[in-house]
């Protein structure tokens, strides 16, 4: 669970620059209301919940035998695309909610690792690799 919350707070310094990308943008834009925070607050809550539960549930997956391993992840990757869908679905629906912030929270675990990728790409100052 060590390594689960580690990379939850990758994930999070992510979040927050999302957050804070969106904020000038909309400020910038002029479109900036209630919506944008609800939507941010929305899906920073559920990017990392649906985070953690990835890594819970690969974790249990790793201590299982392979035929149980599959069928545990299979199930659990049903369960965790109905609950997005719902999660997603909640916000465009209302109109107290940003949807699109939500998509981006989402995404933010992509964002990260993409970042991390590209960064152990750049070599660094006064060193050799």
């Amino acid at each position: 669970m060590d390594i689960i919350l580690t990379e939850a707070k990758k994930v999070a310094i992510t979040l927050l620059l999302i957050d804070i990308g969106i904020v000038v943008f909309t400020l910038a834009a002029k479109m900036f209301d209630s919506s944008i925070i609800y939507g941010m607050i929305y899906g920073f809550i559920f990017a990392e919940l649906n985070f953690i539960l990835l890594g819970t549930v690969v974790e249990k997956a790793l201590s299982m035998d392979a035929k149980n391993a599959k069928k545990h992840m299979k199930i659990n990757y049903i369960m965790r695309f109905a609950l997005l869908f719902i999660i997603l679905a909640i916000p465009f629906i209302s109109t107290k909610i940003n949807g699109w912030c939500v998509v981006l929270a989402m995404l933010s675990p992509k964002f990260t690792y993409f970042t991390i990728g590209f960064a152990g790409l750049i070599p660094k100052k006064g060193g050799r690799d």
